[in-house]
């Protein structure tokens, strides 16, 4: 019965965790191409012992009375010798307006599956050393390489999600 059961299952194996077409432990490179950025836009940060980068985009200025569909101002990536170990979404504020931190944590969960926490609750060690300090933590989500934190500004209605490898951020 037990092999009936469990055989039954279908295995699947998720994929790791991505933001749109950014891989974590991308190269520098790749993320300029995808972003149809320039290199030359990056910062190094520190040099030795490890090359520590950060590449800025910035939604494309929208004339008035035009609508982007896109609801993300910016995107900082912060890579560890040439590997993308960060990703810090940040959404335009008047874009996102109307939008209850429910709807915004179903729809992020459409692609990353259930959060492992929701709504302020905190477990232990698991938050982001990259949330903001005025920022309130709505959900998280976790893989065994990677973890995704959606926080909303306590002073602004603005809604940050942050992507960091678990393996490079800490080194």
């Amino acid at each position: 019965a037990v092999g009936f059961v469990l055989g039954g299952q279908p295995v699947v194996a998720q994929a790791p965790f991505k933001y749109r077409e950014y891989s974590l432990q991308s190269r520098v490179a790749s993320v300029v191409t995808i972003s149809h950025g320039r290199a030359t836009d990056g910062k190094t940060l520190h040099e030795r012992p490890a090359l520590i980068q950060e590449l800025e985009w910035r939604a494309p200025y929208v004339g008035s009375g035009t609508e982007s569909a896109d609801p993300v101002r910016e995107v900082m990536f912060g890579f560890y010798d040439d590997q993308l170990y960060e990703v810090v979404v940040i959404y335009d504020r008047e874009r996102m307006e109307g939008l209850t931190s429910d709807a915004v944590i179903e729809s992020i969960s459409a692609t990353y599956g259930v959060p492992l926490l929701r709504h302020g609750r905190t477990l232990p060690g698991a938050a982001s050393p990259d949330v903001k300090a005025d920022a309130k933590v709505l959900a998280q989500w976790e893989d065994s390489a990677a973890l995704l934190t959606l926080t909303r500004s306590t002073y602004s209605p603005q809604f940050q999600l942050v992507l960091i490898s678990k393996a490079l951020h800490t080194q």
